[in-house]
């Protein structure tokens, strides 16, 4: 299968939020849009989130079964890395561009070209609005639906029909957890009433560093084990765990070594 890619990442701080927007299009079957969506990174410079973005795109043409790759991505540094025109100096980038490189040979040919912004608008939208979201945001493109006829007559009436309230909200936290090697993993899970939850995903060596909005919070520790630093204090967290947090200025999550850390923040904002 041939594959049309384009990638973009960004930051808006660099180092600071960032996410990572992908389109994958069949050029076997005239372009089909295969997927649309962006990934939020967490904290991440924009360069990391540039190799980030090309990462998630090799791994979903893997699973695509993509065989033919053409990837397009306004990254002038990143392409010419990857195509061995320029050296990578940076330590973190190093490690993300050895990973892209061990990805490129599980296909039988993939080219890399470099693309200005304006030729690159809808990967750029989705970092954008990944970033705003502070989730991942799109995803596979839904099959159409065959028939397209509707009975009107059988529409219930909006302006008179009782608006439904949820009930509950149910998330499988086991299909949201995510790691990636480009950073921590932060997913919205639900947000109302003034409370906002989010399912925080680290993985080795990785540091998330948090400038609170919240009044106050709960921290509860699903997977691993690390250390939490609120304002002056440390302490050590491990699956199970469960904390209450005031007013802080900042907080910092790290798992220990050989440790991946799984933890939900529920903060009154």
């Amino acid at each position: 299968m041939r594959l049309t890619i384009r990638t973009d990442g960004g930051s808006r701080g660099n180092p600071g939020s960032a996410g990572a927007g992908v389109v994958l299009e069949d050029r076997d079957d005239g372009d089909k849009r295969l997927f649309a969506g962006g990934f939020y990174l967490g904290e991440a410079t924009s360069n990391v989130a540039e190799y980030a973005a090309v990462l998630r795109a090799l791994e979903l043409a893997e699973q695509l079964g993509g065989t033919q790759l053409e990837i397009y991505c306004d990254s002038e540094l990143v392409v010419k890395q990857i195509n061995g025109q320029y050296r990578v100096k940076n330590a973190n980038l190093k490690k993300l561009h050895q990973q892209v490189a061990a990805r490129l040979g599980r296909f039988d040919r993939v080219t890399v070209r470099h693309v200005y912004r304006s030729d690159n608008t809808e990967a750029d939208a989705l970092v954008n609005q990944t970033i705003d979201a502070g989730r991942d945001v799109g995803g596979m493109t839904p099959k159409r639906e065959t028939n397209t006829k509707q009975d009107l007559s059988a529409r219930p009436n909006t302006e008179d029909a009782e608006t439904p309230q949820a009930i509950w909200t149910a998330v499988d936290l086991i299909s949201q957890a995510n790691f990636s090697s480009a950073g921590p993993c932060r997913v919205v899970l639900g947000q109302q009433s003034g409370l906002k939850s989010e399912l925080i995903c680290l993985q080795l060596g990785q540091r998330l560093h948090i400038k609170p909005k919240w009044s106050q919070a709960t921290i509860t520790v699903l997977r691993g084990c690390g250390m939490i630093t609120a304002g002056i204090e440390k302490k050590a967290i491990a699956a199970g765990s469960w904390l209450h947090l005031g007013p802080v200025k900042a907080v910092d999550l790290t798992p220990d070594e050989g440790e991946q850390l799984v933890v939900i923040i529920t903060g009154q904002v």
